[in-house]
């Protein structure tokens, strides 16, 4: 509604406050304690302000000092004079964001609405014709005779003024999410966005939005990378990758599970040619960027000197970490966790198991003995309790050993690997492009990979291992499942 008439500008008080009383033609069409859009047209002016309509014995509007006495300009004071006046109905209400990026809502239009503490709106803010639109979680604090409601709106907007609305009270709409989802997140502060989004809080923490289509299957091994390589304490999620195919792949997995998430990335980087610092940043950001669309800041690039020169576990390019400063992030990253293990060993998922440990492979699995083809895991005494579960689940057949009091190492054999290469040869090492060429030539060279391909003389006790895992039979002839073995051998060994 808005309404237009001429009045004059009174003087309230001796401290520069006006008064304009709306005509008895426009009494009643607003409520007491509403916030207006109050429009002052003079003949070389016009000013807009917002104020909430009073009534004294009759309906009228308070004109702040700042505005009546226009200290700026005292050309253009507008106490005891008249004026063109318009009156428009607001969305919502008339503040200033405060140097935190908060915003006080009007006590009566949250007591209207009903709101409680961390309830979480949608709020609507207008500030120089630009609308905004933030979600925002509610805060109270009880006073002697009223409550105060506020939420942190946009902290870059610090110090702006403009109107907001409450648009929605998100956190009260029907949740149609999955039972997974609803495990996961069930000891949030949460609100569903649209069908594929839910955003969620947990104390002070910035607020995470994640993707409600959450399937554990297809993360399983990003999981086991995750697990891996990634970080699992402290405030800030990360997670580091050692060639272009896993920055690539982790960043895509994690665009999934998270929405817009604000990514940092370091690159670290060691030299045994003591080159030129400056160039040698230059030329790996450039190959970065190439490779991976990731564009990483120079000042982000650590070089470090050595005086080895070929370090079998060196990466050409440097390894990169990914980095988001929000903890709620980490936090559902060790739930995601938490849940994908137990669902693992509940349900005795083999092949979900197998694609774990293999996304573990990726990144914690080395080929350490140069003329053996098994796989190690390097992890802790913790992770390693976790890892055990998963591979009596996987059914893999490993030797555990320990090394001074929190190094732990899991060793996978040739031959164990080749009994479930029909589960492993596109899953191991598929990131990584120079250990998997390693293992396929290590694998290559095995007694058992010479027997299976080529026919080769061989031990009996070899051959009598072959019978045990069912590749052979008594005859000493391939069986089904053997023939299998032996078609997922030579493809992953020449591809």
């Amino acid at each position: 509604m808005t309404i237009n008439f001429k009045s004059k500008i009174l003087q309230y008080n001796n401290r520069g406050v006006g008064l304009i009383y709306l005509p008895k033609e426009h009494q009643n069409k607003f409520k007491v304690g509403q916030q207006l859009e109050i429009i002052i047209e003079l003949p070389n002016n016009k000013i807009i302000f917002f104020a909430k309509l009073r009534k004294t014995h009759k309906e009228c509007i308070y004109i702040p000092s700042l505005v009546a006495t226009n200290n700026n300009n005292n050309n253009n004071k507008l106490l005891n004079k008249a004026a063109k006046i318009r009156i428009e109905e607001t969305r919502g209400f008339f503040t200033k964001i405060g140097s935190d990026g908060r915003i006080y809502i009007p006590s009566k239009q949250a007591q209207e609405l009903q709101l409680k503490q961390d309830e979480i709106i949608l709020v609507e803010g207008i500030m120089n014709n630009k609308e905004y639109n933030e979600i925002c979680l509610i805060k109270t604090r009880n006073k002697l005779r009223t409550t105060e409601y506020h939420c942190t709106f946009n902290y870059k907007l610090a110090k702006k003024e403009g109107t907001f609305n409450i648009k929605s009270v998100l956190s009260r709409k029907p949740k149609v999410i999955s039972k997974e989802i609803k495990d996961l997140i069930k000891e949030f502060n949460y609100a569903q966005l649209n069908q594929n989004q839910i955003i969620m809080y947990c104390g002070n923490r910035i607020p995470v939005i994640i993707n409600t289509n959450l399937n554990l299957k297809p993360f399983a091994h990003y999981l086991g990378c995750y697990f891996a390589d990634g970080t699992k304490r402290g405030n800030s999620w990360g997670i580091c990758s050692s060639t272009f195919q896993q920055a690539n792949y982790f960043l895509i997995m994690h665009n999934t599970l998270i929405h817009n998430p604000p990514l940092n990335y370091e690159l670290t980087y060691t030299d045994p040619l003591n080159e030129n610092k400056n160039k040698l940043k230059n030329y790996l950001c450039s190959c970065w960027l190439k490779q991976t669309n990731i564009e990483i800041p120079k000042e982000k690039v650590w070089i470090y000197k050595t005086e080895t020169k070929n370090a079998q576990n060196r990466n050409k390019f440097g390894s990169m970490s990914t980095r988001e400063h929000r903890q709620l992030t980490l936090i559902y990253y060790n739930r995601l966790l938490t849940q994908l293990i137990n669902k693992i060993v509940k349900s005795k998922n083999k092949a979900l198991a197998i694609e774990f440990l293999c996304g573990v492979l990726e990144g914690d699995g080395a080929t350490s003995a140069s003329s053996r083809g098994h796989v190690v895991i390097a992890t802790n005494k913790e992770e390693s309790k976790q890892l055990l579960k998963v591979f009596r689940v996987a059914e893999f057949k490993h030797q555990g050993y320990s090394e001074g009091e929190n190094k732990y190492y899991l060793r996978i054999g040739s031959l164990e690997l080749i009994r479930n290469m029909s589960l492993i040869k596109d899953k191991i090492f598929k990131y990584y492009p120079k250990r998997r060429k390693i293992l396929q030539e290590r694998l290559a060279n095995t007694g058992g990979a010479r027997f299976l391909l080529n026919n080769t003389k061989t031990s009996n006790a070899l051959i009598g291992k072959l019978k045990t895992m069912g590749i052979l039979d008594q005859n000493k002839d391939l069986t089904v499942y053997g023939k299998e073995v032996k078609k997922s051998l030579k493809r992953f060994i020449d591809k």
